[in-house]
């Protein structure tokens, strides 16, 4: 469901679990990125107004929207060490 989202710039909403608490997130997703250990959703955030990496381990109840959206992923996503 994902990749489909990424690929037809569809939002999704869906429920991040962190720690003792969740929250619903709707996001514009643009990438799935390996990282670690651990696969990770990049997208643009609209709670926060801002780009986030999610633990795919975390995210319950993903829905596809039929809203589109325009963002594109920036050409660097991950800082250098």
């Amino acid at each position: 469901m994902l990749k489909r989202a990424i690929l037809g710039k569809y939002t999704v909403q869906f429920l991040y679990h962190g720690g003792e608490s969740s929250m619903q997130r709707t996001v514009e997703p643009l990438k799935l990125c390996f990282k670690g250990q651990g696969w990770y959703l990049y997208a643009y955030c609209r709670l926060r107004s801002d780009y986030r990496f999610f633990k795919l381990r975390r995210i319950k109840e993903l829905k596809l929207l039929d809203e589109h959206f325009e963002r594109t992923a920036p050409a660097k996503i991950f800082e250098d060490n």
